[in-house]
């Protein structure tokens, strides 16, 4: 009894290649893509904070 192995084809190897590679550009852009929003939203906090010191600063003055 032969056992049956498969022979590492050209188009598969390209196939998952491809597979894995989409994959991991996804993750990278879902990687910048959440930085880029906690970046945002301290961003906008800090420009409120500054914001509203600013607008007291000027009532107290």
């Amino acid at each position: 009894m032969r056992r049956i192995t498969k022979v590492p084809d050209r188009r598969t190897d390209l196939v998952y290649g491809s597979k894995e590679a989409l994959m991991f550009m996804l993750l990278t852009v879902m990687v910048i893509l959440s930085a880029s929003l906690v970046a945002g939203k301290r961003l906008r906090a800090a420009r409120m904070a500054v914001i509203v010191h600013n607008r007291t600063r000027r009532i107290l003055s």
